[in-house]
């Protein structure tokens, strides 16, 4: 039988590589276009986080981008620390919630997809 930090690794492994399976997509912000980097794909479904003390750090980055191309804020579900011992939690309207696993936190996050990482949410919603 898997131990629980096994398939906690194992979810992860996923979570992150999913977005590289899927075309990125071009965001159409006034004035500018971007199309994501495999990195801001993989960030943009799950931000993954090594030290829980870049937590905030890597929120505000992520929301600054956000807001250069006029993309409004929405719930991401966070991954923090190496695969199988991880902390997850899901960051909201400036709040961040902890949650069980990492398959929870996209659980939480499911019909509330980002522009950048579209193609990976309507993969989940269409195979799963």
């Amino acid at each position: 039988m898997a131990t629980n930090a096994f398939v906690d690794a194992k979810e992860v492994m996923v979570l992150k590589y999913l977005p590289l399976l899927l075309q990125s997509p071009l965001i159409k912000a006034k004035p500018k276009h971007w199309k994501p980097s495999k990195r801001e794909l993989i960030d943009g479904f799950v931000l993954f986080i090594h030290d829980i003390s870049d937590l905030n750090k890597k929120i505000e980055e992520r929301q600054t981008k956000r807001e250069q191309f006029r993309i409004p804020a929405q719930p991401i579900p966070i991954v923090v620390g190496p695969y199988g011992h991880c902390q997850c939690f899901v960051s909201a309207d400036d709040v961040l919630y902890g949650v069980e696993n990492p398959i929870k936190a996209v659980d939480v996050c499911f019909k509330i997809y980002h522009a950048d990482a579209e193609p990976s949410w309507l993969f989940l919603q269409k195979a799963v």
